[in-house]
């Protein structure tokens, strides 16, 4: 067993899980880690942060869809959720295309998180920056990591709404409440002005011991 100390929340205290450790590995630099945790079930951490758990893994994803509420014959692009979740919506009928940079985030998905890669549309394996498109999407879903959050996201947010078709809707993440950087990505969410609709939702995850906040966004 091992003790894995998540980021200090909010600067005030950090989050110890005690996992039995299922895989190690590293990519660019960062420690990948695969654990057993008695209440939480599989989890996965990149540099000491979890990115999720089995607990939460269809109510995160879940959340995510239930806002972007695509029809049947929509396109979904999906950047970032190398675990897969989406997948599992791929393997019900929805029509979705991934940019995901990492094969070892994907293989990890597949075999600790029962990821579906077979079921997508097509897998883009490369980092964003390098993704051109060759088509207009109906939905946009951002499952990014909160250090995506502290890029230039203005400029990035303009980018994914050329993608879009009239009507499309973007979708993400904007973290976890307790994170010492929520205030500001939020406030930068409240100041995007190129959406004819905005909304958030908010909802417990256990696995984090907070709330996380979801956006919309409605050309």
């Amino acid at each position: 067993m091992i003790t894995i100390s998540d980021y200090t929340r909010n600067g005030s205290f950090s989050v110890n899980y005690l996992v039995d450790p299922m895989y190690i590995t590293k990519e660019c630099n960062s420690e990948i880690i695969v654990g057993r945790n008695a209440m939480f079930g599989t989890m996965l951490f990149v540099d000491n942060e979890i990115q999720i758990s089995t607990l939460d893994y269809d109510k995160y994803h879940d959340k995510m869809m239930q806002l972007a509420n695509p029809k049947d014959d929509e396109d979904i692009l999906v950047i970032g959720d190398g675990d897969g979740g989406f997948t599992q919506y791929a393997s019900r009928g929805s029509q979705i295309e991934y940019v995901e940079q990492s094969k070892k985030i994907m293989k990890i998905g597949e075999t600790y998180f029962g990821a579906l890669w077979n079921y997508v549309k097509k897998v883009n394996v490369m980092p964003i920056q390098d993704f051109v498109p060759t088509k207009k999407y109906d939905v946009i879903l951002l499952a990014i990591t909160d250090d995506f959050n502290r890029t230039p996201l203005v400029n990035w947010i303009k980018t994914f709404i050329s993608w879009l078709n009239p009507g499309g809707r973007l979708v993400s993440q904007v973290g976890c409440l307790l994170d010492y950087t929520y205030d500001e990505i939020k406030s930068i969410y409240d100041g995007l002005d190129m959406f004819s609709k905005k909304e958030y939702d908010t909802d417990y995850y256990l696995s984090f011991l907070s709330h996380h906040t979801f956006f919309k966004g409605v050309l």
